[in-house]
């Protein structure tokens, strides 16, 4: 017997029983049955071919967690369907079954339909999960000059790799720009990594330890007629006004400088630096208290010899 297909075959999976056998569809297109002697019950029902439709072209990429294949089920159509009845299966490079995919390498995966309400043909889909490009965060890039050979270590990185990091031409201590080579050997995840970044030696900021000492200020004079007196670093260096001004009554705050010996190497360093200036009067009184506490410390000192 023949039976014609009315719907399309690529959408539709089309089935024939006769008297409740299965009837395979033969070469030429065409269901037969052989030595019928009576009447025969045929029955023909279609089902949806859906297929699972990869997500991916080219691969994955490790990012060190467990991951699935994206898919999709679509019938002939292109239209989605929802289904829950699928048995996927991962095996990897060694053909070991694994619960996922979760190294680089190359994986195999094996999809299985579990239920009767469409037509589904097993598949087998090969994945490639590649090596991730190392991530590389440079946290410093900048230091100051200290007088001693500073290094641009692992600290001064973070990289999400595992591979081992070498760091060339990292040892600095002259103020300037220095080329740091970083290289991050490739391992079973990552994919190797060669940068090249720029470090700068900046002029090193010297540290006031204790500031100088300067005495009373007297209306009239100048900054210049001030001496600076003592003051310590952690450097060597003098400290100086900025600018030579003429002095104002009161307390006020004038411009000191710390300068040090090695000015290509280190900062020079500007303050405020608070200064009391006495007026005329001022002085005049403070002569003639200081005057009088004189003669009274001569003539008790006189009465005692005298005595």
């Amino acid at each position: 017997i023949s039976i014609e297909q009315i719907v399309s075959k690529d959408k539709y999976k089309m089935y024939v029983e006769a008297n409740g056998e299965l009837l395979e569809r033969s070469n030429d297109g065409f269901y037969y049955i052989e030595n019928v002697k009576q009447d025969v019950d045929v029955k023909v029902h279609f089902k949806k071919i859906v297929k699972v439709v990869s997500k991916i072209d080219e691969g994955i990429t490790y990012n060190g967690e467990i991951q699935n294949l994206p898919y999709e089920i679509v019938d002939g159509d292109g239209n989605s369907i929802e289904t829950d009845m699928l048995e996927i299966t991962y095996f990897d490079s060694d053909n070991q079954q694994v619960d996922g995919m979760l190294n680089a390498g190359e994986y195999v995966v094996m999809i299985h339909y579990l239920g009767d309400e469409y037509y589904f043909e097993d598949i087998t889909i090969p994945v490639v999960v590649n090596k991730k490009l190392p991530n590389l965060e440079i946290l410093k890039t900048t230091f100051g000059y200290k007088g001693i050979t500073q290094y641009f270590d692992k600290t001064c990185l973070i990289t999400d790799s595992d591979g081992a990091l070498t760091l060339t031409n990292n040892e600095f201590k002259a103020v300037g720009s220095y080329d740091v080579l970083i290289k991050i050997e490739e391992t079973t995840n990552y994919l190797g990594l060669e940068e090249t970044i720029q470090i700068i030696v900046r002029s090193g900021v010297p540290e006031i330890i204790k500031l100088p000492s300067v005495r009373l200020g007297y209306e009239g004079e100048t900054l210049n007629d001030i001496s600076i007196i003592g003051g310590e670093t952690n450097v060597e260096g003098i400290f100086k006004w900025k600018e030579n001004t003429t002095l104002k009554v009161g307390k006020h705050s004038y411009k000191m400088l710390f300068i040090p010996n090695e000015i290509t190497e280190y900062e020079e360093l500007e303050f405020n630096y608070t200064l009391e200036v006495i007026s005329y009067k001022e002085t005049l009184r403070r002569i003639k208290t200081d005057r009088n506490e004189i003669y009274d410390l001569l003539a008790s000192a006189l009465n005692d010899e005298v005595t």
